[in-house]
């Protein structure tokens, strides 16, 4: 099937087998489809019949990693309802293909911030500038860890929190050893 599934009108590919799909996601799922968010939704459809994976609330982190790319696809409100486990096997590819609109509405701050590193490395420029300012501080907090902030996700940041540098701690206890008694 390979990146000719892209081919497909939506009704077309309502009318693949969901079963034998399932079978072929493993291999779909690898490789940067160039296929539209309505044929994406068609396949991520196909996924949720009974006899391939079932209901999206359903699949474990098993079931993310094995449909790659195709995850993109998932419904709005499916996407929106993911919990962590579930977001912790969304393939970074996956994530750099949801139209940045689409993602902005689906990946809510607290989700943003159970990204991996290589999730959130994934996101493109297109969808940053589509998030609110909460939602890129919650991207921020993934991609650098070492920053100590505190937020609170429901709605404002109470700033960066006070604390000492390693570096002069360092030099503060230089000093002491150096300096007479």
């Amino acid at each position: 099937m390979g990146y000719i599934v892209c081919g497909a009108k939506t009704t077309e590919i309502m009318q693949f087998n969901a079963i034998e799909f399932s079978k072929a996601v493993l291999w779909l799922g690898q490789l940067a489809l160039s296929c539209s968010e309505e044929q994406l939704l068609a396949l991520a459809g196909l996924l949720t019949n009974s006899l391939a994976f079932g209901t999206i609330s359903s699949w474990g982190t098993e079931v993310f990693i094995e449909i790659g790319v195709l995850a993109a696809g998932l419904p709005d409100m499916a996407m929106s309802a993911l919990v962590k486990e579930q977001i912790e096997g969304i393939t970074p590819a996956a994530i750099s293909m949801i139209p940045p609109a689409k993602f902005s509405v689906v990946f809510h701050q607290r989700q943003i911030s159970m990204f991996s590193y290589e999730q959130a490395s994934a996101v493109t420029g297109e969808q940053v500038s589509a998030l609110s300012d909460i939602q890129r501080t919650a991207l921020a907090m993934v991609l650098t860890p070492w920053e100590d902030r505190t937020v609170d996700f429901r709605g404002k940041s109470l700033g960066l929190a006070l604390g000492y540098s390693p570096t002069c701690l360092i030099l503060g206890l230089l000093l002491l050893i150096v300096l007479p008694h």
